[in-house]
């Protein structure tokens, strides 16, 4: 769906520095620059739907990344990423 994407991307764009400074914060010491991108961009686009998306439940957009960085990343940065999602979920509960 073009216009889910379209609100997804310009979301993210418009939200950074706040979805960064969540990822920041839970990810132990690591700069962002030392994120691989597939990982960093999954991680933006499922905390973005998390705070300010509705029609993604919190679970399903935590998986859904998860599985996007298992098709590009190894198992540890699966588990890096589901961690801090992970973490980051457990706020909205």
């Amino acid at each position: 769906d073009m216009k889910f994407l379209e609100k997804t991307v310009k979301g993210v764009y418009s939200n950074k520095e706040e979805i960064d400074a969540k990822i920041s914060r839970y990810s132990q010491g690591f700069e962002l620059s030392r994120i691989s991108k597939a990982a960093l961009t999954a991680m933006r686009i499922s905390i973005y739907e998390m705070d300010y998306g509705t029609d993604v439940p919190v679970n399903v957009s935590v998986n859904e990344a998860v599985e996007l960085v298992k098709e590009f990343e190894d198992d540890k940065t699966r588990k890096f990423v589901n961690g801090i999602l992970g973490n980051i979920a457990a706020e909205k509960s």
